[in-house]
């Protein structure tokens, strides 16, 4: 059904009505989709009515939800704005098409029969006219490389920011690997903002080599070298805000070398502006892949970005060579924890198939940053240098938080997040 609805004074460059148009539309699949013992993602791209012939502002639409149906017709599983990441353009820039992809994966022994579509687009002004939307290429995928990231949307009960306590767990006896939890308030980065840039479709540059032998985020790496030419990744500006990013890569080298990077803005695909640089850690040789540093970096804005507009972010090394599987770019205003803990089979004085990374008590004033085997704890440990590679402590704000999870060795890790509801003047019991 659609609505529309009329409102007046919204579009502050002229008086005029502002039409609203909410609908949905319903998909059905061919045949169930039956997500297998590892997960499974799917993907979608949609345009929208033209916006020059029906009057719409440069960005009027979005996908409001999408619900995954049973068979029997019951709504399964929601998925919220937030979490429906942007990935890049299907069919071309002039076709309009914007691919969409869920993140995290379907959970194991759900049986999708149709995807239901909210939408919203808002017209704003006096034109006349309905808008449609076209949808094309929807894919489903068993686990796969998306599979050992997960982003998730959070509702926050409380008044005030609380201290919040966050698990991850394999699903299998199989260790964690390098694991690395970002959390941010959802309303510090826009609805599209996807840490992981490889996942996220963002590489513009680079080679893509098998990652043989090495445990990856993404099945491939792509090669750094000593000048700007190797890896690079374009960020839509309207993917994030302005503001200061570290650069996280999961990465080799080749001998003792510094990570460093550079940015530019690029318009319509020609690099405008100062080229900002930053330099991060040294490291020495390792044919591992690992979390490593490329620095701090104040990434250029505009104030009102159009869609072609991207932040280019070059990296290189500054001697050798090197392989990066992933780029995490983690706002310094999010709260980030690294963990490495094994690539083997989990064991009580081995390898880890759980993290837990704990609020402060009165048990442990600083919080605690755990490794373990089992949800009972049984022989649990402290993770200690240098497998501790960044002690985060994440403070959950209230209504909606963004927590992102890499966990390279596994597929399908779970997480779970427990914190007490903070109010002005107590906490909820």
């Amino acid at each position: 059904m659609q609505v529309e609805s009329e409102a007046v004074g919204l579009d502050t460059s002229a008086a005029r009505p502002v039409r609203v148009f909410e609908n949905e539309d319903t998909l059905t699949l061919s045949s169930p989709y039956s997500v297998p013992a590892g997960g499974g993602s799917f993907s979608i791209a949609v345009r929208h009515s033209s916006l020059s012939t029906l009057g719409y502002a440069a960005k009027p639409v979005g996908l409001v939800r999408m619900d995954m149906i049973g068979t029997t017709g019951k709504t399964l599983a929601s998925v919220v704005p937030s979490a429906v990441e942007y990935l890049g353009t299907a069919g071309g820039a002039a076709a309009g098409f914007v691919r969409y992809a869920v993140l995290p994966m379907l959970p194991a022994g759900m049986v999708v029969s149709a995807i239901r579509f909210a939408h919203r687009q808002v017209q704003r002004s006096g034109a006349a006219g309905v808008p449609s939307v076209w949808y094309d290429n929807l894919s489903f995928a068993d686990t796969s490389v998306t599979s050992r990231h997960s982003l998730a949307t959070v509702a926050i009960t409380g008044a005030v920011r609380a201290p919040g306590s966050i698990a991850v767990k394999a699903p299998s006896t199989a260790a964690l690997g390098n694991v690395l939890v970002l959390t941010t308030g959802a309303r510090d980065q826009p609805a599209t903002f996807m840490p992981a840039c490889r996942v996220a479709g963002y590489q513009s540059a680079g080679s893509s080599d098998p990652a043989t032998g090495l445990v990856a985020l993404n099945a491939t790496t792509s090669a750094l070298g000593t000048t700007y030419t190797g890896l690079a990744v374009d960020v839509p500006l309207s993917s994030i805000t302005s503001g200061a990013f570290e650069l996280w890569l999961h990465a080799t080298n080749s001998g003792s070398v510094t990570f460093a990077a550079q940015a530019q803005l690029v318009i319509g695909g020609v690099a405008v502006g100062p080229v900002v640089t930053t330099e991060g850690d040294t490291k020495a040789s390792s044919s591992a892949l690992r979390w490593v540093s490329a620095g701090r970096i104040e990434l250029p804005s505009l104030p009102n970005p159009d869609s072609s507009a991207v932040v280019r972010i070059q990296f290189k090394v500054t001697a050798g060579s090197g392989a990066v599987d992933e780029v995490v770019l983690a706002p310094t205003t999010a709260a980030v924890t690294i963990a490495a803990v094994g690539n083997g089979t989990g064991s009580a004085s081995g390898d880890s198939t759980r993290v837990w990374v704990d609020a402060p008590s009165t048990e442990r004033i600083g919080g605690a940053w755990l490794r373990g085997v089992d949800d009972a704890r049984t022989n649990a440990r402290a993770v200690v240098l240098p497998d501790l590679v960044v002690p985060g402590r994440h403070v959950f704000a209230p209504r909606l938080m963004r927590i992102y999870v890499a966990t390279p060795n596994v597929s399908g890790a779970s997480s779970e997040i427990s914190y007490y509801a903070q109010y002005h003047t107590r906490a909820a019991s």
